[in-house]
């Protein structure tokens, strides 16, 4: 995309400084959680809306050329979306996981195999700490193994946010990012969509957000005493029944550095 005639929004201000949070240092860490207690058990209070995106890329399989030019379009998308929003509820937090099938068909074989994380103790040592997932006995006859190359999991306070970054990622065309003009942001010529998952976490959730035709079990809720577990449990209550879905394996990189992950194709 020329973006010689743009003008740059974010240099105006870094609006992601206003409100900044320390970058994290492990996988599953998002900076600016709280703690509260709730029914004398301390819980980790998340974000209160998620959405998780799963995608195939559109790439021929062994293109090295092709994997890193789409690895520094989505480098340059993070990074836009970064500057805009602060890094933690009240912006947006952005997670990135890559697919047993997306080391096995797009990196290397020679890198894989130096650098995959393998099994130390249990199961066969030696092993990749990704496998091929296998079906649970307690899992439904039509459940589904999904083979996606990447999940991207959106999570934010602002129900808002999450819709404006997910459609100037995946959709074509102007987008608004926190009021900003998104000039770098979209990779949807790279992957196809193939599910988009919403969630909420957080007391009373339920109650507020269940719908009589679609959540029955909604007057079971009581607010002042609904837990950030039953927030969550009710996600799961009003998926559909005939559509089992899996999403396992993943390996997930660390919130902000999607692209620091050690095997690339460079």
């Amino acid at each position: 995309m020329d973006n010689s005639n743009t003008f740059d929004w974010t240099a105006v201000v870094n609006y992601a400084r206003r409100s900044y949070s320390e970058p994290p240092k492990t996988q599953y860490e998002l900076p600016g959680v709280n703690v509260e207690d709730h029914l004398g058990v301390p819980v980790a209070c998340v974000p209160l809306w998620h959405t998780i995106v799963t995608v195939r890329l559109n790439l021929a399989k062994g293109d090295v050329a092709a994997l890193q030019r789409a690895q520094v379009r989505l480098d340059a998308a993070l990074t836009e979306i970064e500057a805009i929003y602060p890094l933690n509820p009240g912006g947006i937090l952005t997670q990135v996981a890559y697919g047993l099938h997306y080391f096995k068909d797009y990196i290397p074989a020679k890198i894989t195999e130096k650098l995959m994380p393998r099994v130390l103790d249990k199961g066969k040592p030696g092993e990749w700490v990704l496998i091929e997932s296998i079906r649970f006995p307690k899992d439904p006859e039509n459940l589904i193994l999904e083979k996606n190359d990447i999940s991207f999991h959106f999570k934010s306070d602002y129900k808002e946010h999450i819709d404006d970054v997910m459609q100037a990622l995946f959709q074509p065309g102007e987008h608004l990012l926190n009021g900003i003009p998104g000039e770098n942001v979209y990779v949807g010529d790279l992957v196809t969509v193939t599910s988009i998952r919403r969630g909420f976490a957080g007391s009373g959730m339920p109650r507020k957000m269940g719908l009589p035709s679609i959540f029955r079990a909604q007057r079971r809720f009581r607010p002042a005493q609904c837990s950030l577990w039953d927030s969550l449990r009710a996600t799961f209550m009003v998926w559909p029944k005939d559509r089992y879905r899996v999403l396992r394996p993943f390996r997930a990189t660390p919130i902000k550095h999607p692209r620091a992950t050690s095997l690339t194709a460079r």
